[in-house]
C-alpha cells in the first residue's frame, strides 16, 4: 500500500511511503513527479487515478507513525518469545502440564500476547 502525503504545504512538496517495504519511494516530489512515480509502482493505475492520489492526499503522520512504528520494533523480543515457547511446549512434553508453575503460565501468556501483537503488526 503507497501513503501520498503532502510533506510541505508551503512549497506543495509530496512524499510517499511505501507500507509493504517500508522505505520511500520519493520525497520532496513535485505533483506530477509524484503522480509519475505512483503510476510507476501501481502499473495498472491511470493518470487520472495518480492525479487523484496526490490531489486527495493522507496527513504526513501517517508516514511519520509507520517510520515510528519501523523504529520500534523489537524483532529479539519475537524471537525470545518463539523460543520460550519452544521450551515450555517441551517441558510440557516431557513433564506434563501440572508440573508448570503460576510463573510458567504468566510467562506464557505474556509471550503469546507479544506474538499476537507481532502478528497483528503484520496483517495490517
Amino acid at each position: 500500500m503507497l501513503i501520498v502525503a503532502l510533506q510541505d504545504d508551503i512549497d506543495n512538496l509530496y512524499a510517499i511511503w511505501n507500507t509493504v517495504a517500508d522505505r520511500f519511494l520519493g520525497v520532496n516530489l513535485g505533483k506530477y513527479e509524484a503522480v509519475g512515480i505512483i503510476m510507476d509502482y501501481k502499473g495498472d493505475y491511470t493518470f487520472e487515478e495518480a492525479l487523484d492520489r496526490v490531489e486527495h492526499p493522507q496527513p504526513f503522520k501517517d508516514i511519520a507513525k509507520c517510520l515510528c512504528e519501523e523504529l520500534n520494533r523489537d524483532d529479539n523480543k519475537v524471537e525470545n518469545a518463539i523460543q520460550y515457547l519452544k521450551d515450555v511446549s517441551w517441558k510440557i512434553g516431557t513433564t506434563g502440564v501440572e508440573y508448570l508453575s503460576e510463573r510458567d503460565g504468566q510467562k506464557m501468556r505474556e509471550y503469546i500476547n507479544v506474538l499476537e501483537n507481532r502478528i497483528d503488526e503484520l496483517e495490517q
